[in-house]
């Protein structure tokens, strides 16, 4: 059967008509994404170059659990770069893991200057933050920072500051930009290698060569009254002549709160643990804490034990 050229005429206009409609409307909505993604960007940029970095008050730092230094001028006083995670209340979780575990993977000459601040009114709001985030860098918190214009905005950030205690090198870590702290990184690791100069104790330990260590792994706390606070130090003395460094530990519960020295441990002297834990339920206890490090045989296991009444 034949069609009149009249009828696949129309035809064939139609299907012009419905290519070059869906052709106008794919364009149209590759530029409502386009000017999407321009106006985001524009405000990401205008956020970043509005924030004032004396709201920050780095001096009115309020020292938590830094093993290294005793406050925050004796940390700037290092004249050393640091690099600071700003976790506002809130801020999205999955976030704050993703970048967290990324400063775990920075080099081992910035690992002892990074530090994470936060802003809560009170002390205790600050304790019971720090306790159920077990992060291994040190805490430092700014009250007022909350309240100021950029800290309302409850955005995580990161900036490097240093002696003059003027932050600089901001980065918003919005949840659709956090692969932009890849090269975030990329650009500041220069700045402390620069200041560290890589010693030959970082040489070795970039190697991937081995330490061998001495350490008692038991403690026994005796007898704790209920809802009191136990601490015991445990020390890892380094026997050989690869540099000891602890990269990491981990606890099997939450009452149990690790505290440690991050620079590399020559040989002969030795690295501490020091291990907090908090008597909340009456009997027995055993709690375990693994210490990874550059050691042959890590991790290693410490273990402390007691009786709560």
């Amino acid at each position: 059967m034949k069609f009149p050229k009249i009828i696949l005429l129309f035809l064939s206009a139609g299907i012009l008509f419905v290519f070059f409609y869906w052709m106008n409307t794919k364009d149209s909505t590759s530029n409502i994404h386009l000017k999407k993604e321009i106006a985001e960007l524009k405000q990401y940029i205008e956020d970043v170059y509005t924030i004032n970095p004396y709201e920050f008050n780095i001096a009115s730092l309020e020292h938590y659990n830094d093993s290294a230094y005793q406050s925050i001028t004796e940390r700037l006083d290092s004249d050393k770069p640091q690099l600071v995670l700003y976790i506002p209340e809130n801020a999205c979780l999955d976030c704050i893991i993703n970048e967290y575990e990324k400063l775990k993977t920075l080099p081992n000459c910035m690992q002892d200057r990074i530090f994470i601040m936060v802003s809560y009114p009170r002390k205790r709001d600050v304790m019971m933050w720090i306790s159920s985030h077990k992060y291994i860098y040190p805490v430092y918190n700014n009250p007022y920072f909350g309240m100021s214009a950029f800290g309302s905005k409850n955005q995580l950030t990161l900036f490097v500051v240093n002696k003059t205690g003027i932050p600089a090198n901001f980065l918003i870590l919005k949840r659709d930009l956090h692969n932009m702290s890849d090269d975030y990184y990329k650009m500041i690791i220069p700045k402390f290698e620069k200041y560290s100069g890589i010693t030959p104790v970082e040489e070795v330990i970039s190697n991937d060569q081995k330490s061998e260590v001495e350490f008692t792994g038991k403690h026994n706390f005796g007898l704790l009254h209920l809802k009191n606070k136990g601490f015991t130090v445990f020390e890892f003395e380094n026997i050989s002549s690869v540099p000891f460094v602890i990269k990491d530990i981990k606890t099997n519960c939450g009452c149990t709160v690790p505290e440690w020295d991050r620079k590399p441990v020559a040989k002969g002297e030795k690295a501490k643990v020091t291990v907090e834990f908090a008597a909340m339920q009456k009997g027995v206890f055993s709690k375990r804490i693994t210490v990874f490090s550059n050691a042959k045989d890590s991790p290693h296991t410490l273990t402390i034990t007691g009786n709560v009444e």
